[in-house]
């Protein structure tokens, strides 16, 4: 969890200095609700597997805005 924060750290303070572009911000939420759900139930795998997903996902959206503004 600790990881998976520091990772999205520049994303978070991007997030949270637009206040109402919710683009980024509502996702990494659910993302984050769902990782805490996981770990609260005591299933790390699940938490584990849903930020590495998140991730790629978010790597996917860079590799894809890079490509559409060359």
């Amino acid at each position: 969890m600790a990881l998976f924060v520091l990772t999205h750290l520049s994303q978070i303070h991007r997030s949270h200095s637009c206040y109402f572009h919710f683009h980024f911000f509502y996702p990494l939420l659910q993302v984050l609700l769902a990782a805490i759900g996981a770990i609260a139930l005591q299933d790390y795998i699940e938490a584990a597997i849903v930020t590495f997903l998140f991730n790629i996902s978010v790597y996917l959206e860079l590799l894809a805005m890079v490509s559409a503004r060359n």
